[in-house]
């Protein structure tokens, strides 16, 4: 009888140890899976269908981003933008972009900036990409309304 037991004992013991092994392979399994379902759900910027229109408090920096192919305008010749130009309603500046990742579905690549937002009501914003004193044809508009900040309420109003 007492053979048994220690046998029971045993066998009961490897159970555990292997049950112990069992969860942490499903534990790390089931990471895995999360962690490459989040990767693979993350679409590239330039592979979605942007906002067409915004609003930016007035003097607030906001940020702005295109995408460019990186090709001529034929859409055949590999080039290189060499500085973009930011219209609002249709008065151009240079703006510095900063080149971000490329979309291995799209070919397209990010490009992100800062504007600050110069007054209150519309600002028809478009970009263009230039190379070789060669500038690109504008972007379809995005509609940035520049709001005027409202001041918070005020507290703790006292009279004596």
């Amino acid at each position: 009888m007492v053979l048994i037991i220690g046998q029971l004992t045993q066998t009961s013991s490897s159970v555990q140890r292997i049950e112990e092994r069992m969860k942490r392979i499903l534990l790390c399994l089931s990471f895995l899976l999360c962690c490459s379902n989040s990767a693979r759900a993350q679409t590239h910027y330039c592979d979605t269908t942007p906002p067409t229109s915004g609003n930016g408090v007035v003097g607030a920096t906001v940020q702005v981003q295109f995408c460019n192919d990186g090709k001529d305008s034929t859409g055949t010749v590999p080039v290189i933008p060499t500085s973009f130009t930011l219209y609002d309603n249709n008065v151009g500046a240079s703006i510095t972009m900063t080149k971000g990742t490329t979309s291995a579905v799209s070919g397209k690549t990010v490009y992100t900036g800062n504007y600050i937002v110069p007054s209150a009501g519309s600002h028809s914003l478009q970009s263009t990409a230039t190379i070789n004193s060669k500038e690109s044809a504008k972007s379809t508009p995005f509609l940035l309304t520049g709001i005027t900040p409202t001041p918070s309420v005020p507290t703790n109003l006292t009279a004596q």
